[in-house]
């Protein structure tokens, strides 16, 4: 599987960033709608990248690639929910004043005892339903990955 360590490192990178922008430079005002669009783009470009990097030597290349581009995509998300959950548990002072999840938890006050729970449960959630949905997303941009190198090399 020669997309792993490369998708361990976008992992790495991205949970990187999120400490930083998260605990220490923390952003109290609401989620910039520009950066989070360019980040899936990158991210979604991350995960061709993996089918094309799967692919390379191997004889059924789309299928290479659509695995490739899965397992970066599973991994990378994987790391970036495992950084949310302990970036959000750890430093809860300190994210619980961010505006997106003020208004969240306030929206959802009699649902959730705390900021904890209402954090929780979303990033729950999102482990049940973002994680199978964005592996399947990758192992198609993969297999377009794969596909790219088969036609670069025409």
């Amino acid at each position: 599987m020669k997309a792993l360590p490369y998708a361990f490192l976008i992992g790495a990178i991205f949970s990187f960033f999120i400490f930083l922008t998260n605990v220490v430079f923390p952003n109290n005002g609401p989620d910039n709608g520009t950066a989070v669009g360019f980040t899936y783009l990158v991210l979604f470009s991350l995960f061709g990248l993996g089918g094309y990097i799967n692919s390379r030597q191997s004889k059924d290349k789309i299928k290479s690639g659509a695995v490739g581009g899965a397992i970066t995509a599973f991994i990378v998300v994987g790391l970036i929910m495992l950084t949310f959950a302990f970036v959000d548990n750890v430093f809860l002072s300190t994210v619980s004043k961010q505006a997106d999840k003020i208004a969240g938890f306030t929206n959802a006050k009699n649902q959730f005892h705390s900021m904890r729970d209402y954090i929780n449960h979303g990033l729950l959630m999102g482990s049940i339903i973002v994680l199978p949905v964005v592996t399947i997303i990758g192992g198609l941009l993969g297999s377009i990955g794969a596909f790219s190198r088969s036609e670069l090399k025409k």
